[in-house]
């Protein structure tokens, strides 16, 4: 859950900048997934995994590249239902 969430966060900060996005509907989905992983965990261990999370994905990015990496994303997320990438 809380790859998920940290992986539509990056979009929101990242792709903006290279690719139109539907940031509400990138924010609704890590919105829905921090508060499952909430749930589950509780809110001190949900904050702290999350936050070391997001800390790794954004390393992610930037060892990829931006560009790079929110091509990849752009590519893997475009035959779903939901529609992150504009264009």
């Amino acid at each position: 859950m809380l790859r998920a969430s940290s992986a539509q966060s990056a979009i929101i900060t990242f792709c903006g900048k290279h690719y139109a996005i539907d940031g509400t509907t990138a924010l609704r989905i890590s919105q829905t997934a921090r508060d499952v992983a909430t749930k589950v965990l509780g809110q001190e261990q949900a904050n702290a995994a999350f936050k070391d999370e997001l800390a790794r994905r954004y390393t992610e990015v930037k060892e990829f590249g931006e560009q790079r990496w929110c091509t990849d994303q752009r590519e893997a997320l475009s035959g779903g239902e939901v529609r992150i990438f504009k264009d």
